[in-house]
């Protein structure tokens, strides 16, 4: 029997449910199949909203293999674009093309130290060495070049979390005592 306490809930008795109150085994079969097909349709449309969304394209973005506009700390100026590609687990950096400069004579690296003295500066190798790190988001142990001046720097690379922008911290001894220069991906 139900009781009805005053400004409660009525408490019901099993015995007095009606049968519908209860399902038969073979319903409750066929409402865990309707839920079961509404979690794989979910997934589904949830796939195939990330491929027309071309949300899965982000994962491209999460390592600095690309091609890269440098910008001059100091102007603020588009200098070269930069094109790095990982080899055996360390990036490399690539100028394909200067971007500000005047001079129709490609420029010349005259005060590199090292086996790039006297080279074209035009498809220079500026980047080598860098590895992804132990944070996953920074590249260390590599080494930039600065074509300028010749002096070749320890780097620490770290992607921006959109993946459109690389901060590289040049730097001789601690990161600390260092600059940094922010790159804009190009593709």
């Amino acid at each position: 029997m139900s009781h009805l306490l005053p400004g409660a809930i009525a408490i019901l008795d099993e015995r007095e449910h009606p049968k519908w109150f209860k399902l038969p085994a073979r319903q409750h079969m066929d409402i865990s199949k309707n839920i079961l097909f509404g979690q794989h349709l979910f997934v589904s449309l949830f796939v195939c909203g990330e491929i027309i969304l071309g949300t899965t394209t982000a994962y491209a973005q999460t390592t600095p293999a690309g091609l890269w506009k440098t910008i001059d700390d100091e102007s603020g100026r588009p200098k070269a674009l930069v094109r790095i590609h990982e080899d055996n687990s360390y990036f490399i950096g690539r100028i394909e093309k200067l971007i500000d400069s005047n001079n129709p004579v490609t420029p010349i690296c005259k005060d590199c130290t090292d086996e790039r003295r006297n080279k074209p500066i035009l498809g220079m190798v500026i980047l080598r060495g860098a590895r992804t790190g132990t944070d996953s988001e920074s590249t260390t142990d590599g080494e930039i070049l600065d074509p300028e001046n010749g002096k070749v720097y320890r780097v620490r690379i770290t992607l921006g979390g959109d993946g459109r922008t690389l901060d590289l911290r040049g730097y001789v001894g601690i990161p600390l005592f260092g600059r940094t220069q922010t790159w804009l991906r190009v593709d």
